[in-house]
């Protein structure tokens, strides 16, 4: 349920281990170690457990649906259009700019719709009105109306660095370890809105969301010419069953008595119902 975070995982090793492993496209995988080629990372999920009594049970009636989907911003046409994955509700729309993304001069700017962007709601897409150039990502957060389901499970997840010298071993384990959790956001981040884990068909959607990834334990093994350290997590996860197409729903914009001005918001007037 966390092969994605798996495969994130492995990439970062790479890119942050190039120095130490010198190969790490082939010394670094993304699943149980083989016997042969042996490697010296090997990156994988385990067991999985549903949590009981911590889902949400209403599923039964359709209800808004947040979603945030980022894109990066087109130096060529940087005002899109950009295409959303779902049809948003009306007025629930907000957008953010965020410029040098990843740097220490990373900045962000809140945009709204109407002043700073337009939605076409018929084919789902955005299109900015305000000078994106030089932005990094346009992130835009939204309500589309579904019927929905989500239960919380952890699933163990496994980091084994294996190699003939337990030194060797060690060190690329604790390196390892630093280089997870000092990245910690991002790969959260990453998991759940720049690529996140969702797989459809039809009309239905499964949607799957990281929490928080815990050091659970490890085990060391000396073993000749195959040494081993073992990291145990444990990740917390959440599963969301959603059926997307929901016809005849709409958010209330206005409420008036009858025979009152139609104005945005409430209008009640005693006497007039």
């Amino acid at each position: 349920m966390i092969f994605n975070l798996q495969n994130q995982v492995v990439a970062l090793f790479r890119s942050k281990l190039a120095g130490v492993i010198k190969t790490p496209d082939t010394s670094i995988i993304s699943g149980p170690p083989a016997d042969t080629p042996r490697p010296m990372i090997a990156v994988y999920g385990g067991n999985f457990q549903i949590l009981s009594k911590a889902g949400d049970f209403s599923s039964s009636q359709p209800r808004p649906r947040e979603i945030a989907e980022e894109f990066p911003v087109d130096q060529g046409t940087p005002a899109g259009p950009y295409n959303l994955s779902k049809i948003p509700l009306t007025g629930t729309a907000i957008g953010q700019l965020t410029y040098n993304k990843g740097s220490l001069n990373e900045r962000s700017r809140l945009i709204l719709e109407k002043a700073d962007f337009t939605i076409d709601y018929s084919g789902g897409s955005v299109t900015l009105l305000v000078d994106a150039k030089g932005a990094s990502v346009l992130r835009v957060t939204y309500s589309f109306p579904a019927t929905f389901f989500s239960e919380d499970f952890q699933q163990d997840f496994f980091i084994e660095t294996l190699g003939p010298d337990m030194e060797v071993v060690e060190k690329i384990a604790s390196l390892a370890s630093t280089i997870l959790f000092t990245n910690y956001d991002e790969l959260i981040a990453g998991f759940n809105t720049t690529n996140p884990t969702q797989y459809s068909t039809a009309d239905y959607l499964s949607e799957h969301r990281l929490g928080r990834l815990n050091w659970v334990d490890g085990q060391t093994v000396y073993a000749g010419n195959d040494s081993s350290v073992k990291m145990k997590f444990s990740v917390s996860s959440q599963i969301i069953h959603i059926r997307q197409t929901v016809s005849g729903f709409g958010l209330i914009e206005k409420v008036h008595s009858p025979g009152s001005s139609a104005t945005p918001g409430i209008n009640i007037e005693p006497g007039l119902g």
